[in-house]
């Protein structure tokens, strides 16, 4: 609970010894707030970090229970959200993968999977259990052209919330239909020029049709 009016979550499923982390994303003004407020300040041991995405970690973090966490979980990890969901798993699976653990959590992220999540810092952050930095799993964030071919990004293309803020190292899928989709490495940076179309892109039900999820 952040406040009088936001209440953030984070699913917690297990299937045997592996657990899956999923954060909500946006759902009040709240959240609507912290997303935009995208000044950079220093959190868990990185430098420029995304201030909103910080604040509404910092409530989630201060409930969990990593004793009981560790003692489940000593199979894979993987972590997910969608649009603000997504930044909170990427600054999370940093934390928690980071060398000096500021956590204190003792527990790693195997995978990390996000659905158009906003940048979370001035650099892209690094995976510090992988050799080359980067996590495995996949990024995604639909996208689509206009007539001229000026290219729409969900969420990055916005300055309001996104930017000068980067997404932590991983593999990156731009997903223009079900059929169609751009993928680029964990060492190969999106486009700069990215432009903005609103929600037409953002919402979980577009993420679903062009994922082809039933």
């Amino acid at each position: 609970l952040d406040g009088v009016d936001d209440f953030d979550y984070m699913g917690w499923w297990t299937n045997g010894n592996d657990c899956i982390f999923v954060f909500q994303g946006s759902d009040t003004l709240s959240d609507i707030f912290n997303a935009f407020l995208n000044e950079p300040t220093t959190a868990y041991g990185f430098q420029g970090v995304h201030l909103g995405v910080k604040r509404e970690l910092d409530g989630l973090v201060a409930q969990m229970d990593f004793p009981a966490m560790r003692s489940k979980c000593t199979g894979t990890v993987t972590v997910s959200g969608h649009s603000l969901g997504g930044s909170l798993a990427q600054l999370f699976s940093a934390a928690l993968n980071r060398a000096d653990d500021p956590l204190n959590a003792s527990l790693k992220v195997d995978y990390l999977y996000t659905f158009g999540g906003m940048g979370v810092a001035t650099s892209p952050l690094k995976n510090d259990q992988s050799a080359d930095g980067c996590f495995s799993g996949e990024q995604f964030w639909n996208a689509g052209h206009d007539a001229k071919g000026n290219l729409y990004v969900d969420t990055l293309g916005s300055k309001r919330c996104c930017s000068g803020m980067l997404s932590v190292m991983s593999e990156k899928t731009l997903m223009f239909s079900n059929t169609s989709n751009q993928t680029y490495s964990c060492s190969i940076a999106l486009p700069a020029k990215k432009n903005d179309m609103g929600f037409s892109l953002h919402m979980p039900h577009k993420y679903a049709t062009f994922m082809s999820c039933s």
